[in-house]
């Protein structure tokens, strides 16, 4: 996975709020781990797979999907795992904002 994305420079004031926001869910996550609550991590990754293309970085949709899916057959494993991968790509990222 590429670890510089291309961003909209319109969304030079969103994009940042919005990975923060991913950064909460982490936390979020690893607390419904926790509990079992399956079905509010499939949620919010179900939320994750479907915005992130929206904001430019597609890996983190793709992601969202894996860690959709772990939740939804129960996988904690799988589920911790995209967490972890979920949580490097974020840390790791590099952001340039374009024109267009």
């Amino acid at each position: 996975m590429s670890k510089t994305v291309h961003i909209k420079e319109s969304y030079r004031e969103i994009f940042p709020i919005y990975i923060n926001n991913r950064r909460e869910e982490i936390e979020a996550i690893n607390e419904l781990l926790e509990q079992n609550n399956y079905s509010k991590i499939e949620m919010i990754a179900h939320k994750l797979a479907g915005n992130a293309g929206t904001y430019g970085v597609p890996d983190l949709g793709r992601l969202g999907k894996e860690m959709e899916s772990a939740a939804k057959d129960r996988k904690a494993q799988q589920v911790l795992s995209t967490l972890r991968k979920i949580e490097d790509y974020i840390t790791e990222l590099k952001v340039e904002y374009v024109q267009g």
